[in-house]
């Protein structure tokens, strides 16, 4: 059986700069027969092509993004500690890293929400409600920190 030649609109698999892990993406553009733009199926951002890192060169992404976000949390001063940082970390991942797309309903502010219920931000990508903040505005948990967003809003 033959490979099916590669064109803008394929699927394949790529390095995703933004989640930083190996991922089904789209072919925007083509340059001599070869994946130049992409966009990433589960974060939504456009990036250049880049190949799969499977295999022992690849770096361990979460060591990557808990750095990252420590660096955050240590450069923003907040108060919060790495600590806080990693513990926020690891309860995104325990939520949302592995659920189905089909599990997580696009946001918008004039659905409501409930703790717990995975959520899909055209900007933020997939996070989780942590709690409702009065009866018009949810705290959601993303891969960069939590957010307070509207809801209810008719």
């Amino acid at each position: 059986m033959t490979a099916k030649p590669l064109a803008a609109g394929s699927e394949i698999d790529a390095w995703c700069t933004r989640c930083r892990l190996d991922l089904g993406h789209r072919i925007v553009a083509m340059v001599d027969k070869r994946p130049k733009r992409v966009i990433c199926l589960t974060c939504n951002t456009e990036h250049n092509y880049r190949p799969p890192r499977s295999g022992p060169v690849a770096r361990e992404p979460r060591a990557a993004t808990a750095e990252r976000a420590t660096r955050r949390a240590s450069s923003e001063g907040s108060g919060h500690s790495s600590r806080s940082a990693l513990r926020q970390l690891a309860d995104w991942e325990a939520h949302v890293v592995g659920q189905a797309v089909g599990a997580f309903t696009h946001y918008s502010v004039d659905k409501e929400y409930e703790p717990g219920q995975l959520v899909l931000h055209r900007r933020f990508g997939e996070g989780y409600v942590v709690e409702r903040v009065g009866t018009d505005k949810i705290t959601v948990l993303f891969r960069d920190g939590p957010r307070v967003l509207v809801q209810g809003q008719r």
